[in-house]
């Protein structure tokens, strides 16, 4: 077959999230499958070296770049539904893959997997700037409306989608992201030791990791711990500034960290006593699963895919509440080692992989084509 995929949430220089999904779910299918062709669709005149390594001596995929401005095509693909992405890499495409929503036209006769992390923009628009709310009454309405089968990240993302789309169960697969190799391996003592002096940490803290915005709920989590006012613990917030970031604390406990490289990520986890999500939602969440991996305790919040993801594996909250968890906090941090064994948190996150993503994904293509 001949198969198609938008890349352009791989553009970033720093990936996260679905740039982040995107590049292990193709890196992965790429070294699994060498029968099919792939020809991979994006917009740019210079891309970052995470980019080229998908198509390095891979002589089945084939990259296909457009050169049209941006603001252009994205104002031709919303406005007018053209030109046709698909054919812009190869004609009579049996199918094309997008890793999510994004402006986008495409010919009539080729199948769309539309990738789907979450309904945020649809179920929480105040989430977003007002930018970005216009922009997503394009993109996603038509991404919907447009698509032959959808691949979904938890079964709450496609209870969402079913609810909200009114899409027939049989055209929805779910399956679970995988685990970044990165983090198969626990962090070594020395690398640990020198996150802690690079960054000037505390010897325990809390750790929430992810992009600073309004749907992450960090200041729920800095309330919760203002009420708490541990002697001994700090709080650290690490991840780039988001739209419409919170306020920074001045509580002298309380550490900032604007970014943290992917090669970090391991060490910063395993450093912390307690890892905290208190997100309003997700539709998966990397995050837990990584601090998992390296056998910290995770609070996660129940609502959304949390609760279906993490289950027995950590101790899920009430997002609304910080002076819940303010008390929850310091019971935690002594009694997690019953609640939820080391050995089994780790084992829990290993049990991810992306060999059975792309599996499910092969699955998808093979049986309706």
């Amino acid at each position: 077959m001949n198969i198609g995929v938008d890349i352009r949430p791989l553009l970033d220089a720093q990936l996260t999230g679905v740039g982040e999904y995107t590049y292990h779910l193709l890196n992965t299918l790429f070294e699994q499958d060498t029968h099919n062709e792939y020809h991979l669709f994006y917009n740019a005149y210079h891309v970052p070296p995470h980019m080229t390594h998908l198509w390095n001596d891979k002589p089945n995929v084939h990259h296909k770049p457009s050169h049209i401005p941006n603001k252009l095509l994205n104002a031709s693909l919303a406005f007018l539904h053209t030109p046709h992405i698909d054919a812009m890499t190869l004609k009579n495409l049996d199918w094309f893959i997008s890793p999510n929503p994004h402006f986008a036209a495409y010919h009539p006769n080729t199948q769309l997997l539309q990738i789907v992390h979450d309904l945020t923009p649809v179920l929480y628009p105040e989430f977003f700037s007002a930018k970005m709310r216009f922009l997503n009454r394009f993109i996603y309405p038509h991404s919907f409306k447009t698509a032959h089968h959808f691949m979904v990240v938890s079964k709450s993302a496609k209870e969402d989608l079913q609810a909200l789309c009114d899409i027939e169960e049989k055209n929805i697969t779910v399956a679970y992201p995988g685990l970044d190799p990165l983090f198969r391996k626990q962090a070594q003592p020395e690398a640990v030791r020198t996150v802690r002096e690079r960054y000037h940490l505390p010897e325990r803290f809390i750790l929430f990791l992810g992009t600073n915005e309004p749907r992450k709920n960090i200041e729920s989590l800095v309330r919760a711990f203002e009420l708490w006012n541990p002697s001994d613990v700090g709080l650290v917030i690490a991840g780039k500034q988001g739209w419409s970031a919170p306020l920074r604390t001045k509580h002298n406990k309380v550490w900032y960290i604007d970014y943290i490289g992917r090669e970090e990520k391991p060490a910063l986890y395993a450093a912390a006593v307690c890892f905290v999500y208190p997100s309003f939602y997700e539709g998966f969440g990397f995050p837990p699963l990584e601090a998992l991996s390296q056998g910290t305790p995770v609070m996660v919040s129940h609502t959304s895919s949390m609760g279906e993801v993490f289950g027995d594996n950590a101790l899920l909250i009430d997002p609304w509440r910080p002076g819940e968890l303010a008390e929850l906090l310091p019971e935690y941090l002594t009694c997690h080692g019953e609640l939820h064994p080391r050995a089994a948190r780790i084992a829990f996150a290993q049990s991810f992989t992306w060999d059975t993503t792309v599996k499910k994904l092969l699955d998808i293509l093979m049986s309706t084509n």
